[in-house]
């Protein structure tokens, strides 16, 4: 699975529901990105389904889950 593909899923998931433009150098939980914490709860569990992978609790704090490239690289170390 190539980095690219998974970024792309992640911003077109994030668009289908929410229609904003993202920043992707800030946290997603950023006024300027707009999304809610719900809004992220929803993506987390997308993610897991989408890509066949299960994050715990230490993945979500310490890759700090509310920017896309750490979302990103913890799928791409989930699935090696």
């Amino acid at each position: 699975m190539m980095e690219q593909q998974v970024r792309e899923w992640i911003i077109n998931s994030i668009l289908k529901y929410n229609c904003i433009k993202i920043e992707e150098g800030i946290s997603l939980l950023d006024p300027r990105n707009g999304l809610l914490p719900r809004d992220l709860l929803r993506l987390f569990f997308e993610i897991q389904e989408e890509f066949d992978v299960d994050f715990d609790e230490k993945d979500i704090i310490t890759r700090r889950f509310d920017y896309i490239d750490n979302m990103v690289n913890s799928v791409l170390d989930k699935k090696v």
